[in-house]
């Protein structure tokens, strides 16, 4: 079975030959590949004083170390005020297509392809930054409605450019609108302002065959029935531990693929092996009361995050879940 295949009957429930792994460290080993990252595409320049800077596709000014290789911290957000508004313009996705193809070249045509669209929605916390966003709610609703169509007619853009590639499966969504005990806004205000965009989002990728992922950190249970109304195929539960999981399969078990990894924050970023095979167990425990036979399940590698870890973290990983096979 392709990983491909692999793939699209787990998240379809159609009996994969075994639980899919989706492996941010070495792609040769995983499933699944993203492509069209857009900080891959970000020009950092030397500000001096031993940091850089850039301007990111969305005309927000991000700033880091030099060569830490993160996405550094946004000190400049273009919409820092509304009356910025009539002038911003997303920046248009033609410039990205070309270079979207460029990375597909050394994709395997049997690899399961997610193309990212970032901060789907979140990044509205970017453009308005976030003590404005939390002032909008409430002092600017209309024009944050606004700001939200037009992100939200942005994502559906880009979402025909990777269907114009006719290779990509699922476009996936990065958006931590969780802190570690629940929303950082009230959940019923989410759904209000959030939901119908989702919702618009994965209509279009499913009118264009493609599935639909996003990615939580924190906490974010209390939009787990929302998110699968929106019409996600996927949700990348980063902490799953925060919530109960048994609850979490009594209620949503079969009705969305759940992709887990071993939680970043308290394993993957140690080098104790003991521990960290305590937290495959509990990811084993997750499969049995999320997954089935018939699929619900994906496996996500995040590390490992430290050069001092002494074990295969890969080896591990695939040990515990390539041996389960249907």
């Amino acid at each position: 079975m392709t990983s491909v295949e692999r793939v699209q009957r787990a998240v379809e429930f159609r009996t994969p030959d075994r639980v899919p792994i989706e492996n941010l460290c070495g792609p040769d080993q995983s499933d699944i590949v993203m492509i069209g990252a857009t900080p891959a595409f970000w020009e950092w320049q030397s500000a001096g004083n031993s940091v850089e800077e850039c301007v990111d596709d969305l005309g927000c000014i991000r700033r880091r170390s030099e060569g830490d290789g993160t996405i550094g911290q946004i000190i400049g957000h273009p919409i820092d005020t509304w009356d910025k508004a009539s002038e911003y313009r997303i920046h248009s996705v033609p410039d990205y297509y070309d270079r979207v193809m460029s990375q597909l070249e050394s994709v395997p045509e049997d690899k399961y392809i997610y193309g990212d669209l970032g901060n789907a929605l979140f990044c509205i916390t970017s453009l308005r930054g976030l003590v404005n966003f939390f002032e909008d709610i409430y002092l600017h609703r209309s024009a944050l409605e606004d700001l939200i169509d037009e992100i939200t007619d942005f994502r559906a853009s880009q979402i025909e450019m990777y269907a114009k590639t006719r290779r990509v499966h699922c476009v996936a969504m990065y958006d931590d609108w969780a802190m570690q005990t629940g929303l950082m806004i009230d959940p019923s205000i989410w759904t209000e302002l959030f939901q119908p965009a989702y919702s618009s989002i994965c209509t279009v990728a499913r009118e264009y065959g493609m599935h639909s992922y996003i990615h939580m950190c924190g906490n974010p249970f209390a939009i787990t029935g929302e998110l699968i109304e929106a019409g996600f195929d996927i949700l990348n539960y980063e902490q799953v531990k925060l919530m109960s999981i048994e609850h979490l399969g009594n209620l949503y078990a079969g009705k969305i693929t759940f992709c887990l990894p071993v939680d970043a924050q308290s394993a993957s970023t140690k080098c104790d092996e003991k521990r960290f095979q305590q937290e495959i167990q509990l990811l084993s425990q997750a499969y049995k009361l999320l997954g089935s036979r018939d699929g619900g399940f994906i496996v996500k590698n995040q590390g490992p995050w430290s050069v001092e870890q002494n074990f295969d973290y890969n080896e591990c990983l695939e040990r515990a879940f390539c041996a389960k096979q249907h």
